[in-house]
């Protein structure tokens, strides 16, 4: 096994090839950030939600929205976020209603638990060029 690559190694490599991001290639700019940057800064921003209540949704979304047309990964990138910020939102719609029945407290602390690790795996597999689509989102784009 030795000199093989990983799958997760190939896509990355195989990405930076197709967008250009080789040494001596220009790379995209997007407000003064690389596109795997951008990207990351996207799943990033659902974070502002902590700190304004709608902010972490609108945020993504107008990120995703002003480049989607112009670059192929911020398009992709932008729907798994979007998918989970619809999810998410549904899911503590839910959760609050069975709050009522006791049950919906633990799920709610699971689902911010999981939000915050989702959030980080996203951003991070964004940077490297990888589109990983949330666990337990509902595909709506």
């Amino acid at each position: 096994e030795k000199g093989m690559i990983s799958e997760d190694e190939y896509e990355i490599e195989k990405n930076k090839i197709l967008r250009g991001n080789e040494i001596g290639f220009s790379i995209n700019e997007l407000f003064g950030l690389s596109q795997d940057s951008y990207c990351m800064l996207m799943h990033l921003a659902q974070f502002f939600g902590y700190i304004i209540p709608i902010a972490g949704m609108i945020i993504p979304v107008l990120l995703w929205q002003i480049n989607k047309g112009d670059y192929i990964m911020v398009d992709e990138q932008g729907k798994v976020v979007a998918n989970w910020i619809i999810s998410s939102l549904i899911y503590k719609i839910l959760f609050f209603i069975l709050c009522f029945l006791l049950i919906g407290i633990p799920l709610l602390y699971l689902l911010i638990l999981l939000e915050f690790i989702f959030i980080i795996i996203g951003a991070i597999r964004a940077k490297n060029g990888l589109v990983w689509k949330y666990p337990f989102s509902i595909r709506f784009f």
